[in-house]
């Protein structure tokens, strides 16, 4: 790999960084300091730039103060929230990817048939707001931008060390010496504080074993025989359909971050659990653990094979409400097929039984659909129908439709 560094208009930019998004009140220089572990090197740097931290290194040719390349072309492109860019600099050809303001990819590469090859994978990517190429690779629907005229060095943003080690000495060294100050003044003191008591304690035992007797007759007098437990119903405990909308959205946009060389492919809210499912473009599984722990600690990484990955992380249980059901399995059943008739949408629309424990069961109506609405603007159409509950939803980032399935408790 060449030295990340190119040269525009005879001043020297970084690129190449590693850059991630920020969740809001991290601290950046701890977070930085987290994702260094992922590139090689001793002396690492860091970046921030709007919700973003970009990770670089001296190994990579970076230094500190240095201005950043991708951040100038981020600002220049400030009417697109997508963009796939490549141009050539003297040092060779360098690539630069955003998707939904959050930089993908930033590389340069020394050799041509390696950077086509890199542009041509990012561009099967759908919606991309505008795609720059250098005229000769005759990319379809991609304009040439010279890139000194899109980098005007304005940006402020600049590479910034990671480490504080001297800090850090400084403060043990203070530390140190008001820790041992305080003891040379105040040793006897705290000697004596802590220093061990003969404990004495003379019971009689005549008098413990009456309060023992007291206390058993006591508890007897207070036994409750035990209620039988009443088992209920699943529709007694139904979150808000629009709280239950806004969970899976969460969910599916918390396993969804970006991971360097991976892409999603598609994310499923199930129950209590968010699902996203990756596919490898040319990363590691090696670097999708480091960057999905860094990332999100809690989820859980099941590989199905070197190039197909799932992770998962648990939803916490709703507070609900308590309701029954108002209506009889074929009216529920007419009532929705008339509302998607109503808006020019088809559905699945069945009466089945639900299990509810102790041979107890109830009677549901299951909807399923595929929507471009989002999960709140889906269950929006619902309204006035309960008791309801959003069972799944599911994305698929290649269609960019969603598939639902709601269920309606009958009686």
């Amino acid at each position: 790999m060449p030295a990340q560094v190119i040269t525009i208009e005879r001043k020297k930019y970084a690129t190449g960084l590693f850059w991630q998004p920020m969740a809001a009140g991290q601290n950046p220089r701890n977070f930085a300091g987290v994702l260094a572990k992922q590139i090689s090197g001793t002396v690492k740097y860091f970046a921030e730039f709007r919700s973003m931290v970009g990770i670089g290194s001296r190994s990579m040719g970076h230094r500190r103060g240095m201005k950043i390349a991708a951040v100038e072309v981020v600002n220049s492109f400030a009417e697109y929230n997508s963009f796939l860019a490549a141009f050539f600099v003297p040092q060779g050809f360098w690539i630069v990817a955003v998707r939904n303001n959050i930089i993908i990819y930033d590389q340069l590469f020394s050799n041509e048939a390696d950077a086509k090859r890199e542009y041509a994978n990012l561009a099967e990517l759908p919606d991309w707001g505008i795609m720059v190429a250098p005229g000769y690779w005759t990319i379809p629907r991609a304009v040439e931008r010279p890139l000194r005229d899109i980098v005007a060095g304005n940006s402020k943003v600049s590479l910034t060390p990671i480490s504080s080690t001297f800090g850090n000495i400084f403060s043990l060294l203070l530390l140190g010496v008001f820790v041992f100050g305080a003891w040379y003044f105040f040793h006897e003191p705290i000697e004596k504080l802590f220093a061990p008591r003969t404990q004495q304690a003379n019971i009689n035992p005549e008098l413990l074993e009456e309060y023992k007797r007291q206390l058993a007759a006591k508890n007897a007098e207070h036994h409750v025989a035990p209620q039988p437990v009443r088992v209920k119903m699943p529709y007694e405990n139904l979150p808000d359909s629009q709280v239950r909308a806004d969970q899976c959205w969460r969910g599916i946009a918390y396993v969804m971050q970006q991971v360097p060389g991976w892409v999603q492919t598609s994310a499923e809210c199930d129950g209590l659990e968010a699902r996203a499912r990756l596919h490898r473009s040319y990363g590691t599984l090696a670097g999708l653990h480091e960057s999905v722990r860094a990332l999100m600690r809690d989820v859980v990484i099941a590989e199905n094979t070197d190039s197909d990955v799932m992770i998962a992380v648990g939803l916490k249980q709703l507070t609900g409400t308590q309701s029954s059901p108002q209506n009889l399995a074929e009216d529920i059943v007419h009532s929705v097929n008339t509302l998607f008739q109503m808006i020019g949408a088809t559905a699945s629309v069945r009466p089945a039984i639900e299990n509810a424990g102790s041979d107890m069961q109830a009677n549901i109506v299951i909807v399923t659909t595929a929507s471009k609405l989002k999960p709140a603007e889906f269950m929006e159409i619902f309204e006035g129908i309960s008791p309801l509950y959003l069972q799944s939803a599911k994305w698929d980032a290649r269609s960019r439709v969603w598939n639902y399935e709601v269920k309606i408790y009958a009686k």
